[in-house]
């Protein structure tokens, strides 16, 4: 039974299995300062869960709750539990905080798909007092502020936030500032928490320092990637080729002309030397330019360069132009650039996409620990929860955690529930691609649509498998069977992909489609597919990553700081991750049902199955190498089930 300052936060009348449990274990941890691995299944209630257990310690100890997630729907599902927290009489000021731009009531900077591009025209209507909506505010900023001050603590969505802004003719973004300055839960995206420019920004205007926060990283198994992008940066070539127009139209400046041309010179050359579409450039590159042909200080280079591009977009504006610069973009690049070439664990790329022909000039972080490590180290504590940390001792060794306590309640499904198998003679090793094994895989996914009576999903390894099964017939054989595709594609804009999903959704219960994406992607981790929705998923091969320059990089930087496991950290987890997150779209609560095929037979290798969660790992059947038999295995689940229903 849960002491009753923790029942008086717990807005409903009973808890789900081991729910009660994992709310006094991080109350009783939080106490101590220990920071919680928590790994619970979709549909556990991680949300009330963790507010439960934290926000009487954030009452009594004068703390502050910071809420991160990767999408609005996780920041306002915070936001819905506190409101069900407030009809038991305990109301909260908290916020659901979005970007600047993402809030923004002027279309120029709403609709720019490019988040820095969005910031940089504000910032510029800013400067030039062109934006009326940040204008009225300053204005009427006491006005606002006395406001503040009198509202009752209420829970607010970032719709609210708009909307009230929307009325009043003000910037959304400016008002928001007066409301987290109250607040006591934030529910906001990672860039607050890892972006080095934003982070300092957000805490001042929190009025707060790091050792007053409570930190919840939800969906954690994310943070890795998140973290290791933060500290990364990437531009085009185009981008260099516009600097140099710019240079010649705006500024007429022959020496900085003449640093751009070679700079996109020396790249050029390095295009040659790719393999797998990339190749490391020299660290100290741009340096050596600056220094040899103009002899210039690289940091005087990046400070002129940040001067021209103000000038830049100064002009364009004179011109009735959007206030954009690529000599700014440019300048901004080689700042991070310069900051960064001292760091063992960072590396310079020039690369293509798959499926892109733009070249592009990356910098990469191969690892998120000295990001995130000393963020946690700092905190009063942090929670880290997700649905799949397993192996959560090897999460917390990623991120340099050193003191912290975890707990797993991942459910344990009814065997009747779930059919997970592992297909032998499959798989998508570079080494065996050929179309003999394309053909294969097209018949051996036949079987599993032909017996499935709803949806498919299929997650491949890659956009090259799904090329590699549509050339061997993959349409043909799924139009035979009567059942529409519905394909993900790498440029898809997110409208686009909501309306793919709503499309292959809306045949639950009409005879089934076949959804076709990537590991990795969007839909294989960002979307849920409960009940019918998605009645078995097939994860076509292992998504290990070609062995590239950047990934010999990175497993060798792992070797040396994990000496005998750099292939583990810096390739197979990776891979591995990936592909469950893609095996648990159709099992989110504990009364689903499902079969999830493993197409790869490595998936049998003990250094993959050991990597597994225990709820895959030990529901394994194992297929053989025969036509037919996966077929039989999928009909006898689902006879089953009809039965049972």
């Amino acid at each position: 039974m849960l002491p009753p300052e923790l029942l008086e936060y717990f807005p409903y009348t009973k808890f789900r299995p081991k729910q009660d449990e994992v709310i006094k274990f991080i109350y009783e941890n939080v106490k101590k300062r220990n920071n919680v691995l928590l790994q619970a299944m979709s549909g556990f209630g991680k949300t009330i869960s963790l507010l439960t257990s934290l926000l009487p310690l954030i009452q009594s100890e004068g703390l502050r709750l910071v809420y991160l997630a990767r999408t609005h729907k996780e920041h306002e599902r915070v936001i819905e539990e506190l409101r069900a927290i407030s009809q038991k009489g305990k109301k909260v000021m908290a916020l659901a905080l979005r970007g600047r731009s993402e809030m923004c009531l002027v279309s120029e900077v709403a609709r720019q798909d490019d988040y820095k591009t969005s910031l940089e025209i504000c910032e510029s209507l800013r400067k030039e007092s062109l934006c009326k909506f940040y204008l009225n505010f300053l204005s009427r900023r006491k006005k606002y502020e006395e406001l503040v001050e009198k509202i009752n603590p209420t829970p607010f969505k970032a719709e609210d936030i708009i909307s009230f802004a929307r009325k009043e003719n003000i910037c959304p973004y400016e008002y928001a500032k007066l409301i987290l300055r109250k607040s006591v839960v934030v529910a906001c995206s990672y860039v607050y928490l890892f972006n080095s420019a934003v982070f300092p920004k957000f805490l001042k205007q929190l009025g707060s320092s790091l050792d007053e926060l409570i930190l919840v990283l939800d969906e954690a198994h994310n943070v890795p990637d998140i973290a290791m992008e933060s500290l990364s940066d990437e531009i085009s070539i185009e981008t260099i080729n516009n600097a140099i127009l710019e240079s010649k139209k705006y500024l007429m400046s022959n020496e900085l002309t003449t640093y751009l041309k070679l700079l996109l010179s020396s790249l050029s050359k390095l295009e040659s030397l790719m393999t797998f579409n990339e190749t490391l450039i020299p660290k100290d590159l741009p340096l050596r330019i600056a220094k040899q042909a103009l002899k210039l200080d690289f940091d005087f280079l990046v400070e002129v360069l940040k001067e021209a591009g103000e000038m830049v977009k100064e002009k364009r504006m004179a011109e009735g132009k959007l206030p954009r610069s690529a000599i700014a973009r440019l300048a901004s690049f080689l700042e991070r650039w310069a900051s960064s070439i001292d760091k063992d664990y960072m590396r310079y790329l020039l690369y293509r996409e798959e499926g892109s022909k733009r070249t592009k000039i990356g910098i990469i972080a191969l690892d998120p620990a000295p990001l995130v490590a000393p963020l946690i180290e700092e905190s009063y504590c942090t929670i880290m929860a997700s649905a799949t940390l397993e192996p959560m001792d090897y999460y917390a060794k990623l991120l340099g955690l050193r003191d912290y306590v975890k707990i797993n309640v991942s459910f344990q499904l009814e065997p009747w529930r779930i059919l997970v198998l592992v297909t032998r003679g499959i798989t998508t090793d570079y080494r065996k691609r050929k179309k003999s094994m394309y053909l294969k895989m097209v018949n051996r996914l036949r079987e599993v649509i032909q017996e499935t009576p709803g949806n498919v999903g299929i997650f491949a390894a890659s956009y090259d498998i799904i090329k590699g099964i549509l050339s061997a017939g993959f349409l043909d054989m799924v139009r035979e069977l009567g059942k529409p595709v519905f394909i993900e594609s790498p440029n898809m804009k997110s409208y686009e992909n909501d309306l793919l999903i709503k499309g292959f959704k809306s045949y639950a219960n009409k005879g089934g489609a076949v959804l076709l994406g990537v590991q990795g992607g969007r839909n294989a981790e960002g979307e849920d597919f409960p009940g019918n929705e998605m009645q078995t998923v097939v994860v076509l091969g292992i998504p290990f990553a070609r062995p590239s320059p950047s990934v010999m990089e990175k497993v060798k930087y792992f070797n040396k700081k994990f000496p005998g496991k750099g292939r583990l950290f810096g390739y197979v987890l990776p891979a591995i991750k990936k592909a469950c997150q893609a095996a648990g779209r159709p099992i989110r609560k504990p009364d689903d049902e499902g079969v999830i095929v493993l197409m790869d037979y490595r998936f049998l290798s003990k250094n993959c199955k050991d990597l597994l969660p225990k709820w895959i790992r030990s529901n394994i059947v194992i297929v053989d190498d025969k036509e037919g038999e996966l077929e039989r295995h999928i009909r006898s689940f689902w006879l089953k089930r009809n039965y049972r229903t």
